[in-house]
């Protein structure tokens, strides 16, 4: 149980530098988690109004064949927002990091103008959790896939029994628990 507490821990202080993660929050300081490869800032900012940064908030979609997958290319200028991807992965991962970019002054949602080209360094970016052993809730579990989404991991390992005992009830196969859930003496 103190192991995800940790973890948890930890998401949450990422989570306070970067300003809030998976609810839309919008920042006074600019933070991308995690880094691109690379960002060009620019002057002035765009104005998203007065709401959350979302999907509806960029301009412009274009598909390029010759950005990596799950890569983008986002730029920033004071009149609009062009997310360039090569599938709908990377189209979502430059809209999350249009979020983390997002602050607010004056009442406004603003997001400074920059230029950002990322893609992943890994296929596989991963997180595990082991409820093998410790039980976590639905809100524990939704509340990871966040966290996930939001730092752009693409793969959720839900670690559910060991060979310790099987306790997980699977009504077509009765049998599992009987004799799987204990061990001989």
């Amino acid at each position: 149980m103190q192991k995800i507490y940790s973890l948890i821990s930890c998401f949450a202080a990422l989570s306070a530098f970067a300003g809030g993660v998976g609810d839309g929050a919008v920042r006074t300081q600019t933070a991308i988690l995690p880094e691109p490869q690379k960002a060009v800032w620019g002057e002035g900012v765009f104005d998203a109004g007065t709401g959350k940064v979302s999907r509806a908030t960029v301009t412009r979609f274009e598909r390029d064949a010759s950005v990596p997958k799950e890569g983008y290319r986002l730029t920033v200028t004071p009149q609009a927002v062009t997310v360039v991807s090569s599938d709908d992965a990377g189209a979502y991962y430059a809209v999350k990091t249009l979020g983390q970019l997002a602050r607010r002054e004056n009442g406004r949602t603003v997001v400074p103008t920059v230029a950002v080209t990322d893609a992943p360094a890994y296929p596989w970016r991963a997180m595990s959790l082991d409820v093998s052993r410790h039980f976590f809730g639905k809100e524990t579990v939704k509340r990871l896939l966040d966290v996930m989404a939001e730092y752009k991991y693409n793969v959720f390992h839900w670690h559910l029994v060991d060979d310790q005992g099987w306790r997980l009830e699977i009504k077509r196969y009765p049998k599992l628990v009987e004799y799987g859930a204990v061990r001989p003496e």
